[in-house]
């Protein structure tokens, strides 16, 4: 009886804590800015991995040379690729070609770390399948030297181009507005979403301190990243007009892969959240404390799941459950009205949401990958070769609501 009791206030919790984060954040801005920066015109190292297949970023470096914002430098690592990096030389541009394969991102992103040719003052770590718009990283750096140390950018769909690329974009955008815009702008941190963040060096180092004897596969550097940043006292923001556009999964069998990594990367590291948790509590860092609330939550696959199986078991054992359990559903659907209609999602992505029963059993699927991910990082194979240009040109009217964007 309290094991339902309490799974039931869990499933309640779950569903309203994204409708109480948007309430709070609408109320008004907590967002107060740190001590400004001494320095401007920070110098920015922009560090791109590529596993097995580099010509897919060869049109983000383009995007990155064509930023209004112009002290960087981009370090292109080339791992395991069996075609020479062949680049038209640049002297913003420094590709760095492994001699023997890494097969791993972190060794990658350390690689391009030992290869700086200045100390720069921070790092934007990318994918190779992102692109930038032309003003992301002006407004990323804005961020920056207005003295937040980690700034995470706003990921969006490069592609729209199946219901199963709509749907992987539905999952960012109820992250982007619930996870990041919402609890940043109510005085807490954004989650990292993996790529488009900038990171201030010597906090970035003392992060890959901690994997200076990782042998292993390393399958969620980012979620290490960011309770390693709330660890330290630090807050990360959010740039909503700072654009990086991301491949979205256009196949069940691509978003099966992909999934298998963040669903064991969450059952890998969930110990950890709760250890922040604890220290941010025995520290009164409040902030920091439902930030490590936040990302115990577990996956969407998981909480549909244990809401379906309360409602079967009170059903017939404790239909006096039933409304609790109904209820955590309803609050469940209608943080993701929200998040679709705040966020101006378009039309595609609206009409792509009958087709969330496939997704999910792709989700479902990908539980079985488990054992592979020991061994293997389960890097995702991209498959659109686009240029900035074109992509803006077909989302461009999706963004009207982001003033500072052209």
């Amino acid at each position: 009886m309290i094991i339902g009791f309490l799974l039931v206030i869990l499933l309640i919790y779950t569903g309203i804590y994204p409708l109480l984060a948007l309430i709070y954040a609408l109320k008004g801005s907590s967002n107060k800015y740190r001590e400004v920066r001494a320095k401007d015109n920070s110098s920015i190292a922009c560090v791109i991995t590529a596993y097995k297949d580099w010509e897919i970023a060869a049109s983000l470096i383009r995007s990155i040379q064509k930023q209004s914002y112009r002290n960087f430098q981009i370090y292109l690592v080339a791992d395991n690729c069996q075609e020479f990096v062949d680049i038209s030389n640049h002297e913003q541009l420094t590709v760095i070609q492994t001699e023997t394969p890494l097969n791993s991102k972190i060794k990658s992103i350390q690689l391009a770390v030992e290869n700086f040719k200045i100390s720069h003052d921070a790092v934007l770590i990318l994918d190779p399948d992102n692109l930038l718009h032309s003003h992301s990283l002006e407004n990323l750096v804005d961020s920056f030297e207005q003295g937040f140390n980690v700034v995470q950018g706003q990921r969006v769909a490069k592609n729209l181009d199946t219901k199963i690329a709509a749907l992987d974009a539905l999952g960012e955008i109820y992250y982007n507005f619930n996870q990041r815009l919402a609890p940043f702008v109510a005085g807490s941190s954004a989650t990292i979403a993996g790529s488009g963040m900038v990171i201030e060096l010597k906090l970035f180092l003392n992060y890959l301190k901690l994997f200076d004897d990782e042998s292993g596969v390393v399958l969620a550097e980012d979620k290490l990243l960011q309770m390693f940043v709330i660890q330290q006292g630090e807050r990360i923001a959010y740039k909503e007009d700072a654009l990086i556009f991301d491949e979205k999964s256009t196949t069940g069998a691509q978003v099966q892969k992909q999934r298998t990594r963040w669903l064991k990367s969450y059952f890998d590291h969930i110990d950890d959240a709760f250890s922040l948790m604890r220290v941010c509590l025995s520290e009164k860092n409040y902030q920091g404390a439902f930030f490590s609330l936040m990302i115990s939550t577990p996956p969407f696959i998981i909480l549909v799941a244990l809401m379906l199986v309360s409602g079967l078991l009170a059903l017939i054992f404790a239909p006096q459950y039933l409304i609790g359990v109904g209820l955590s559903l309803l609050l469940f659907i209608l943080s993701w009205v929200f998040a679709l209609y705040f966020s101006h999602a378009p039309t595609v992505i609206w009409q792509a949401i009958p087709w969330i029963p496939v997704f999910m059993a792709r989700q479902v699927l990908s539980l079985l990958g488990f054992g592979k991910a020991k061994t293997d990082f389960l890097a995702t194979q991209h498959t659109l070769y686009l240029e900035i240009e074109d992509v803006w040109k077909s989302r461009k009217t999706h963004f009207k609501h982001l003033n500072t964007l052209k």
